[in-house]
């Protein structure tokens, strides 16, 4: 599908949207489809991996390399960064370094899906 010149990409803070449009075809209706299910399904993972820490390990370190590959495909390269250096500590064993790394993913990643919702709000035509 060609962009619509009168419907341009999106921007939102934190997100490549050029990038993440040419990963699903310049489809706008699927680029909202996209990050609201990321915005919905997403929120609460940083505190699901703080959970998954303290009593499966492996649980974490499953729910941290989803995030990050969901935030490498949304184009959300600084949280992306953020959770690759979270993945590879669980998968290193490397404990010090989770609450500086948490402490970051569990700002951004709420403050992505908010930024998610007011860029939708504000757009004109979005699916609901």
């Amino acid at each position: 599908m060609e962009p619509n010149p009168g419907n341009p990409i999106p921007r939102i803070p934190g997100i490549d949207s050029d990038d993440l449009m040419d990963r699903i075809g310049d489809d706008l209706e699927l680029f909202w489809d996209v990050l609201g299910e990321f915005a919905s399904a997403y929120r609460e993972s940083p505190g699901q991996i703080f959970e998954a820490l303290g009593r499966d390990p492996v649980l974490a370190k499953q729910l941290a390399h989803t995030l990050k590959g969901v935030l490498g495909n949304l184009g959300a390269s600084q949280l992306f960064a953020t959770c690759k250096t979270l993945d590879d500590a669980i998968r290193e064993g490397r404990s010090e370094l989770y609450p500086a790394l948490l402490d970051t993913l569990s700002r951004g990643v709420p403050d992505l899906c908010d930024a998610i919702a007011r860029a939708r709000a504000a757009a004109p035509d979005t699916p609901a």
